[in-house]
């Protein structure tokens, strides 16, 4: 491990979970990045493939990458952990089996330096691993672009607010540039969801910035694979992340009680996430004859606390 104290321009944070297939070409793509001030941070989250190995070799070859490795966390846990070890201004999350343009880090650090920004969005292309999974999943070939411009520097509540009732609210963390001593500041981490852990995140960030802007540039190549968190996962432990998220947006909606076009917003997010919740999950039993175990659920007041919210949402339409 490098006992390097320089500072950098950026920290790249790159969880890794078995991903020994993938994360070689991953990390070539930062080394060959047009912008040379960053350090890589790799978090391995207990890999029992060849993971650990590849990243160890790169650790001996570049002194500004780090690798720290333990149990199986999660990402957002070894996202936290990166943060904490960061020397950069600027903080870019990198997932493990994806790729960034040779002009992506130079081009967010210019775009946030000329700005002083807190936070910036900006866009994706996708690429599939086979024809199958490309015909399996179709929607991710323009899941990471936006349907219109969001020119200047907002305030991060005002650009919620817009984006969210456009549609234009993306998720993923990998299409966030943020400022270290931003998340610092206000005490952001992501939570201990197993899934959807970007969610309320990204809410956090926004409603909190200062100074935000959302770019139309496509600087990063998000790999569609099969049996990676966005095309499987186990369906209990995803509809128990969904839960946490709704449960931290009515806590948004508690604190934001003055600010009836951010609460509207975010009401629109809560009736989204619990729709998913119904799709991705109950539906899976009903469509499998696992009755039992969803009325296992049923009988501990999902239901009710779903039905209770809907209500309570609709009252903004």
């Amino acid at each position: 491990m490098s006992t390097d104290k320089k500072e950098y321009g950026i920290s790249v944070i790159i969880p890794c979970y078995n991903v020994g297939q993938y994360v070689e070409e991953t990390l070539k793509s930062v080394l060959n990045q047009s912008f040379k001030n960053y350090e890589i941070i790799c978090l391995n989250d207990g890999s029992t493939d060849g993971t650990l190995e590849i990243l160890n070799k790169y650790q001996s070859l570049y002194p500004y990458i780090q690798v720290f490795t333990g149990e199986n966390h999660g990402v957002a846990y070894q996202r936290n952990k990166g943060v904490q070890r960061a020397r950069g201004k600027y903080i870019y999350y990198l997932d493990g089996d994806d790729l960034i343009k040779e002009n992506c880090l130079e081009t967010l650090y210019q775009y946030a330096e000329a700005d002083s920004l807190d936070i910036l969005y900006f866009e994706a292309e996708s690429f599939y691993e086979s024809k199958e999974i490309e015909e399996a999943f179709p929607q991710f070939l323009t899941l990471y672009h936006r349907h219109k411009e969001y020119d200047g520097v907002y305030d991060g509540k005002n650009l919620y607010i817009e984006m969210e009732n456009k549609g234009d609210i993306k998720m993923s963390v990998c299409l966030q540039f943020v400022r270290r001593q931003f998340l610092i500041d206000n005490n952001i981490k992501f939570g201990e969801e197993r899934y959807f852990e970007d969610n309320l995140y990204t809410v956090r960030t926004m409603i909190k910035a200062a100074r935000a802007r959302c770019v139309r540039d496509n600087l990063y190549l998000r790999r569609v694979r099969g049996n990676s968190i966005m095309t499987g996962g186990k369906r209990k432990i995803r509809f128990e992340s969904y839960l946490e998220v709704v449960r931290g947006l009515m806590q948004i909606l508690e604190d934001e009680k003055q600010n009836s076009a951010l609460q509207e917003a975010i009401y629109k997010r809560i009736r989204g996430t619990y729709i998913n919740i119904f799709k991705d999950y109950l539906g899976f039993l009903r469509e499998t004859g696992e009755i039992s175990e969803a009325e296992s659920f049923l009988g501990d007041g999902i239901a009710k606390e779903f039905l209770n919210v809907l209500e309570t949402t609709n009252m903004t339409k």
